[in-house]
């Protein structure tokens, strides 16, 4: 993931944590919950997020892969 990625998933989570909206991704505020724990962890490889969250995921790039009822990072 380069800088410029970051910078723009780190400005729309911001946007999310005080009451924005993302244009196409719905999340309520546990699915941000997760979405920040998810993005903290990333080097860790997070094996488990919603369907809401990999929506964001999907749309940032960031690979996942189907694990058992629910997604990990690939």
């Amino acid at each position: 993931m380069t800088k410029k990625q970051f910078d723009k998933i780190n400005n729309d989570v911001n946007k999310l944590l005080n009451g924005g909206k993302i244009k196409g991704i719905d999340l309520s505020v546990y699915d941000i919950r997760e979405l920040v724990n998810v993005l903290e962890n990333l080097k860790n490889k997070p094996e488990f997020m919603n369907g809401n969250v990999k929506k964001f995921c999907d749309k940032y790039d960031i690979k996942v892969c189907e694990c058992g009822i629910g997604w990990k990072v690939l």
